[in-house]
Parts: structure tokens; sequence; C-alpha cells
């Protein structure tokens, strides 16, 4: 068994262990001890972080996969990740200040609809960071693993240009005249 097929092996066990965890979560565990109201706020809390997270983690999570690669020294790499875990904090620590300020405002406008969400509405935010660092640390365990893909960067422009420029023709040529992509028409190339 290859290498990359053995780790695509495990990642695809270990991902559909995880979706039968959830699964076994939502459809039994949550309906047996939880009411109805009860689910509906831990859908809603999660969806809430879910929204979140991308907003307080702003993509380390996929800029540690891309360039992680590119630092060849354990101390570069280690100062990359360092960088990568302590970056969000610059997001984080105003966003908490803010919220603490206007955390009766932000709850009575959560709780319009449904008043059992402004008990907990301060466990979104922390949910959503949690949610995020777990990202971050996945993807150092992924890159510490080598259970990733690591995408070349030694193609040239040209070659992407030569995708590109193959694509906007077969995207414009094969359609018909109803519907025009002038973003794809603007770019020359000599």
């Amino acid at each position: 068994m290859g290498i990359v097929f053995k780790q695509s092996f495990n990642n695809t066990l270990i991902l559909f262990l995880g979706f039968a965890i959830g699964g076994i979560n939502v459809l039994f565990l949550y309906t047996h001890f939880l009411e109805a109201e009860y689910f509906g706020l831990i859908t809603f809390l999660l969806s809430s972080a879910n929204m979140i997270m991308p907003l307080l983690v702003f993509g380390m999570q996929h800029t540690i996969i891309k360039f992680f690669s590119a630092y060849q020294h354990k101390e570069e790499q280690d100062g990359f990740l360092l960088t990568a875990v302590l970056l969000p904090m610059l997001i984080i620590i105003p966003l908490s200040i803010v919220g603490v300020l206007f955390y009766h405002q932000i709850a009575e406008y959560l709780a319009r609809e449904n008043i059992i969400i402004e008990k907990y509405t301060y466990t979104i935010f922390f949910t959503s960071i949690f949610m995020g660092y777990f990202e971050i640390f996945y993807a150092w365990s992924r890159v510490q693993m080598r259970s990733v893909l690591v995408i070349s960067s030694r193609r040239s422009l040209r070659e992407y240009a030569f995708h590109f420029y193959y694509w906007r023709f077969f995207l414009i040529g094969s359609m018909e005249n109803n519907l025009y992509m002038p973003w794809l028409s603007c770019i020359s190339f000599e």
C-alpha cells in the first residue's frame, strides 16, 4: 500500500468516524435527552459560531497548510506556527472587548424571536474561538503528519495562463449567446 493511499484511507476513516459520531449525537442523543427548544438552541448556537469562526481566525488554517512547506528550518517553522496561533488574537481580543461592552444589546437583538437564546449568547463567541483554534491545530497536525497534498508552486504563470485561456474559450464557446461572462474575456495574452 502506497503512502498516499494509506494516508488517504486513514483520513477517510477518521472523517467517516467523525460523521458517524456527529450523526449519532444529532439523530439519537440530542433528540432523546433534549427538549425541542434546547435542540433548536444548540443548533442556533453552533450555526452562529460557525459563521463567526472564519472572521476570528481569518484563514490561518489554510495559510498553515499552504505555506508551511516554504519554511525549511525548524526555527522558521516554529516561528510561522507561533505567528499562526497568535495572529487571530488581533481580531479576538478587540471583538471580545466589543462583545463585553455591548453584550446586552447583542443578546436582546438575538433573542427577539426566541427568548431562550438570551442567556446563552456568550457561548457563541467562545464556541467560535474554540472551533477556530481547533481548525488551526488540525491544520498544524496535518502538516506535521505530512498528510496533505502540497500544491506545487513550480508551475509558471504561463501554464496557469494557458489553462485559464483554454477554459475561457471552453466556457464561452460552448455556451449559447444568452450568457456572457465579461470577466473571462477581459484578459489578453501575448
